[in-house]
């Protein structure tokens, strides 16, 4: 997987997995006495939340992701997914356990890390 970054911010290691960066449908389903009304708009990339998982995260890795989502700011995200978007995402949570194994301490390592971004809006698309 590769290398997102998010604001200043580029993990050591990528993480294990990622929510497919693409724009979603949004849509709603009333159901009425004898039928169903269904409802939709444009897909579009606004609102999606994008979670980022690592099995494993260094403290330093940790406080850095920490430190933003504490900032409270909108920040670019990139994917690295090499299609050249990137977008403006507030980061919603970071979450993650401290690690308590042999011969490492716990304040330097986490583990089952799960971060969330919500995409605010597109900022740029390059052609590669």
């Amino acid at each position: 997987m590769a290398h997102p970054s998010i604001g200043t911010f580029t993990p050591k290691i990528g993480p294990g997995s990622m929510t497919i960066v693409r724009p979603e449908k949004k849509t709603s389903v009333v159901e009425t006495y004898s039928s169903v009304a269904y409802f939709s708009w444009a897909a579009s990339i606004v609102g999606k939340v994008i979670e980022l998982t690592w099995n494993w995260m260094d403290g330093e890795d940790f406080n850095a992701l920490d430190t933003i989502y504490s900032a409270d700011a909108v920040v670019v995200f990139d994917p690295g997914d090499g299609l050249g978007k990137t977008y403006n995402v507030n980061v919603l949570s970071v979450d993650g356990k401290y690690y308590k194994g042999t011969g490492v301490t716990t304040a330097s390592v986490r583990v089952d890390v799960v971060c969330r971004l919500l995409v605010m809006s597109q900022v740029a698309y390059q052609v590669a």
